[in-house]
Parts: structure tokens; C-alpha cells; sequence
């Protein structure tokens, strides 16, 4: 069986999400999330998947990571951060992904439902095929589970 790649993108300010309130976050970097999720795979034996992790504060810069290489990758694991509440443009982006035929889950590691009211409203949301939200950096590891059994590993 050939490779799979699976990208996980992480928005604004998630690169240092361990200054962030740990009441939400916890206090795991970038860093430990990234390793938290290949040693994820590696406990499941799962070696034809290949991760390839980005993270931009900048909305356009996401955009064209996603759009740019649409062909290397056959699903997509976001965290949107605070482009999840307003961004039309990442919300687009994620539609374009849908029409051909990329698995996308959007995630967020904080209760976003149990936050202030402008984090509640997902405009990337109805974009996804799945969204995760609560289970804090788990998130990730539910929303591969979800992409391993849509592409039959």
C-alpha cells in the first residue's frame, strides 16, 4: 500500500500556545503536539502514513500552503485558531479541498462551545467533514482516527 499524507495545520498564535491560559491549553508547545501526534501513529504500528505539519499566524500564508499543494495530500487536520471565527477566506479554501475529495477535520483543543460568545461561531466549520473540539491536544488524535478509518488504514 502506498503512502498517505496528512497534513496538520495550526492558525494564529498556536505557535506559542504554551504562554497561552493553560486553564484552556494546558501548558503543551507546538512542539509536543507535533510529537504527540507521530508518536500517536507509532503506537498504532502505522508507518504508510507521512505527516507534514505547518503553522502560520498568517491567514493568506495558510491559504496557499493548502491550495498550493493540493496534490501532495489525501486529508487535513486544522486548527484554525481564531481564523475559525471569521475567516471566509479559510472557509473557501477548505470548500475548494472538499470538491476534491480531501478528508478534512477542523479541530480546537479548548471548548470553544464553554468560551465568550465570538468563539462559538464557526464560519470554517460547515467546510468540514468532522470537527473536534474539547478534548485538548487529543483533538488531533480523535480527528486521525477519523481520517485513518475514511481511508481504510
Amino acid at each position: 500500500m502506498r503512502n498517505k499524507t496528512i497534513y496538520i495545520v495550526n492558525g494564529p498564535n498556536l505557535s506559542h500556545i504554551e504562554y497561552r491560559d493553560p486553564k484552556f491549553y494546558n501548558k503543551n508547545s507546538l512542539f509536543d503536539i507535533e510529537n504527540y501526534i507521530k508518536n500517536y501513529l507509532i503506537s498504532k504500528n502505522i508507518d504508510n502514513i507521512v505527516l507534514r505539519f505547518y503553522q502560520s499566524n498568517n491567514e493568506g500564508d495558510i491559504i496557499s500552503f493548502l491550495l498550493n499543494n493540493l496534490a501532495e495530500y489525501e486529508a487535513l487536520i486544522i486548527n484554525p485558531a481564531a481564523f475559525s471565527h471569521y475567516s471566509l477566506a479559510i472557509a473557501d479554501s477548505l470548500e475548494i479541498l472538499r470538491q476534491n475529495k480531501k478528508i478534512v477535520c477542523e479541530v480546537h483543543i479548548s471548548n470553544i462551545f464553554a468560551r465568550e460568545e465570538e468563539r462559538k461561531r464557526l464560519v470554517t466549520a460547515k467546510n468540514a467533514d468532522i470537527i473536534i473540539a474539547g478534548a485538548g491536544i487529543h483533538s488531533y488524535s480523535l480527528a486521525l482516527e477519523y481520517i485513518l478509518e475514511k481511508l481504510s488504514i
